[in-house]
């Protein structure tokens, strides 16, 4: 986080004006600020409460009216017996609640699903150390962040007085500049920001603890622009964890986690063939039709999908890729879409989720080059039945049903973890999809979730339902 210039352009020119020269050794002011942040080191047992709030237009219902996606964080932290408890829970849209427990204690690390949403019974090795994790507090809370560079850097380069403000500029190795600024008398921290990735994080409302004050609400900004919110709750001393939160929970197992990321690629149905990497995080289906290739979803990344066109042009001879399918406009559907448009393939989708993708930073400026196959709910394409539904999750999302193989594919629908457990949660998004298909007698043998699951079957569809509803 922390390689920064100072508070903006303004401030940069003051200091080159009045202040060119190192500091040679620590001023009388930088002497109080050790002296008042010394008290930090004994905070090492802490628990506290954090949310992050962030705007994000293309996860949320309406892209034109952007939700406030919150994370909220219970976290306790024992650095003298090196101990770690994080509770993680956030609700995106359609109700679909994640909520994760990650634990680093001193036999081992692991993480899990709560309502086995995601993860199912499977626990996993939570792979952030307790450096890590002081370092993401020293991130969230301008105490720490204040210690860490008065104690554990060398001096600062500069040091600028302006008004009621001190500026200190420290420099790494890569020559990356960060400031941090503080109010001269009450000698609160109030401002970070840095030249490595031009983010400028903003410290306010003060609350007491031990003598000291630490910010409860911090804005974080990159390239000019606001990202989100950090708001603590609260913070305070703890004498230890609760040994109970460090235990492994009942009926969860450590599953070795493949860490293989190679695209494998087998057919599923004449002319119809599922690719998903090894370690089943997202699935791709193919089509072969008379004119070419038809592909379905284009998730996450240019990097992902270009993963998956080198696949396909190996396994089909080069057919060229007339058509991707999206099932709805948010991020995680349509960041990977720029290869296929740049082969110029037609792009099949509702209207809602066209113009998402029109709106999208990425596609703003190339709009002309985008081509579109706008479908209707219930409307025959190339074979296939395409359905759009309006939901909660966002405003249209659809699917396609594949009716000579039996087989749908769906975007954010239908959450089932990999071991096909059942969840003790059901989104409201779920419970209307699953509705939807015994309402039209829809006859499926096999549903392929974009995420994760890639072989869904009716009886775990059922029970899952039974289990909620």
């Amino acid at each position: 986080m922390y390689s920064s210039n100072l508070r903006n352009a303004a401030l940069l020119g003051l200091m080159s004006l009045f202040c060119q020269t190192s500091v040679a050794a620590d001023s009388s002011y930088i002497k109080k600020l050790k002296s008042h942040y010394q008290q930090v080191e004994q905070l090492s047992r802490l628990a506290y409460k954090v949310e992050f709030h962030s705007n994000a237009p293309h996860q949320s219902y309406d892209f034109r009216k952007p939700d406030t996606i919150v994370n909220h964080y219970s976290i306790e932290i024992d650095r003298d017996r090196n101990q770690y408890f994080e509770h993680f829970k956030r609700h995106n849209p359609g109700n679909f609640v994640f909520e994760f427990i990650s634990v680093i204690n001193k036999q081992q690390a692991f993480r899990y699903d709560v309502n086995g949403f995601v993860y199912g019974k499977e626990l996993r090795a939570y792979t952030n150390t307790m450096a890590d994790e002081y370092e993401a507090i020293s991130e969230q809370i301008n105490l720490f962040a204040a210690y860490e560079f008065l104690h554990k850097k060398k001096s600062p380069i500069r040091e600028l007085h302006i008004g009621n403000s001190v500026s200190l500029s420290y420099q790494d190795t890569n020559q990356h500049t960060v400031s941090l600024l503080f109010d001269k008398n009450s000698m609160q921290l109030t401002e970070i920001v840095n030249t490595e990735d031009d983010s400028k994080y903003v410290f306010s409302e003060p609350r007491p603890i031990d003598g000291m004050n630490y910010a409860s609400q911090v804005k974080v900004y990159n390239q000019g622009k606001y990202r989100h919110t950090i708001a603590i709750q609260s913070l305070h001393r703890i004498s230890r964890i609760d040994p109970k939160k460090l235990t492994k929970p009942t009926g969860y197992e450590f599953i070795e986690s493949d860490k293989n990321k190679t695209l494998a690629l087998s057919k599923i149905h004449k002319d119809i063939f599922l690719v998903k990497d090894l370690q089943g995080s997202r699935n791709v289906m193919v089509q072969k039709h008379i004119t070419g290739l038809t592909v379905f979803g284009a998730p996450l990344s240019d990097k992902a999908s270009e993963q998956v066109l080198a696949l396909i042009d190996e396994k089909f001879n080069n057919l060229p890729v007339t058509h991707v399918y999206i099932s709805h406009a948010h991020g995680d559907h349509i960041a990977g879409l720029a290869p296929y448009v740049n082969r110029g393939a037609t792009i099949i989708a509702d209207d809602h989720t066209i113009e998402a993708i029109k709106s999208f930073p990425k596609f703003t400026n190339n709009i002309s080059n985008l081509k579109f196959k706008k479908i209707k709910s219930n409307e025959v394409f190339q074979g296939n039945r395409y359905y759009v539904l309006e939901n909660t999750h966002v405003r249209k999302q659809s699917f396609v049903y594949f009716s000579d193989a039996k087989t749908i594919y769906q975007g954010d629908f239908l959450e089932i973890p990999r071991d096909n457990s059942i969840a003790s949660h059901m989104s409201d998004v779920e419970r209307v999809f699953i509705e939807f298909l015994m309402d039209k007698k829809i006859q499926y043998n096999r549903i392929v979730g974009h995420h994760r699951n890639s072989d869904i079957r009716p009886n775990i569809v059922k029970a899952y339902y039974n289990n909620n509803i």
